[in-house]
């Protein structure tokens, strides 16, 4: 992939060196591994979870992990960003701490997977699934999205004689939104059904969005708005990675579930955080962790924007394609049959109420 990065725009490009990065979900797990990652690379780091102890120990792993510890800058936020309002909170807070400047990178990674078949699931947390997987990045998104289009919004684009429009470049300076989904955003898998649809729900959303803020940047050239900062979005797609929580969810899955997911290996979250980073650097847009994740990426590709050129994904979408047309109905059969041997009843579904 790395080999079309050439071709990539560069303000498609994340360049942490420098920015303020703004993570949520990130005192443990991924958003964690991200963090120290982005440290290394010279950010400052304002993180965001619920529980502040945690926050506490992250924030020592992060300042641990920087380039510069005495000149870059770390906070942290104990907000739970499931709700609009606390959403706006956040970002009016974390902008008072970076020097009443915005953040340049807002990173969500804020999510959690409870993977029980659906019938079997309270629809409480059905609601909360959502809310958790989708609303805090979409409400996370549209605050912080009215405020880095501000010199947009408040132009008027008839002041602009048409002989000057588009007379001067935008800033460089490009500003990137990256939204944390899952491969389940591409292939629906018996036991995610509470679970898949909220990230297939934020990749529509990023495909949606990021075409946009092109319109805004096009306005924003036409008036000759030279401070506005042109913004990308991005999106993560990994598989299995080892965490607490994820530790959890194989404590209420369907053995269905564990079945279907035979073979695959789950990742340490600083190896798919490393992954996620390369691909961010090279201006990626759709973003897999594993081989396995890439080809249900380039199998359900739709109207997402190809990476680089798009070579790789045209040829290992029709390899991919191809395999799905086996894979499938093959899944289907080991549903199938395991309802047919075992019956559908275990302690930890109809038994054993969900969390």
């Amino acid at each position: 992939m790395g080999l079309f990065s050439f071709f990539s725009d560069p303000r498609d490009k994340l360049q942490p060196d420098g920015q303020t990065v703004l993570i949520t979900g990130a005192s443990q797990g991924l958003g964690l591994a991200a963090a120290k990652l982005l440290a290394a690379k010279g950010a400052n780091i304002a993180i965001v979870a619920r529980t502040e102890s945690k926050l506490v120990k992250a924030l020592e792993e992060i300042r641990a992990a920087a380039k510069d510890p005495k000149n870059q800058r770390f906070t942290y936020f104990a907000i739970d960003v499931t709700t609009y309002e606390n959403n706006q909170e956040l970002l009016q807070k974390v902008t008072e701490w970076n020097k009443d400047e915005l953040p340049d990178i807002i990173w969500a990674c804020a999510g959690l997977a409870i993977p029980t078949l659906f019938v079997e699931t309270d629809p409480n947390v059905l609601t909360s699934q959502m809310s958790t997987n989708y609303w805090s990045a979409a409400n996370l998104l549209h605050g912080a999205l009215k405020l880095w289009l501000k010199p947009v919004l408040d132009a008027r684009f008839e002041n602009v004689a048409p002989a000057d429009r588009g007379k001067f470049p935008l800033s460089p300076k490009t500003r990137h939104f990256i939204f944390t989904a899952s491969v389940a955003a591409y292939w629906g898998v018996a036991g995610y059904s509470p679970y898949s649809p909220c990230k297939a729900a934020v990749r529509s959303l990023c495909d949606s969005v990021r075409q946009e803020t092109l319109l805004y940047e096009g306005a924003a050239k036409a008036q000759n708005i030279t401070h506005f900062r042109p913004i990308r979005l991005h999106m993560v797609t990994p598989g299995n990675i080892e965490t607490p929580g994820f530790a959890n969810e194989n404590l209420i899955k369907h053995p269905v579930t564990a079945k279907l997911e035979e073979g695959e290996t789950a990742r340490s979250a600083h190896d798919v955080a490393l992954d996620a980073v390369k691909g961010l650097e090279r201006g990626d847009y759709l973003i897999t962790t594993s081989f396995a994740g890439q080809a249900m990426r380039a199998s359900a590709m739709a109207g997402s924007r190809r990476n680089g050129l798009g070579i790789v994904d045209f040829v290992f979408g029709a390899v991919a394609n191809l395999a799905a047309s086996f894979i499938s109905p093959d899944m289907d059969r080991t549903i199938y049959k395991w309802g047919e041997t075992h019956g559908i009843h275990r302690e930890t579904s109809l038994s054993k109420p969900a969390p």
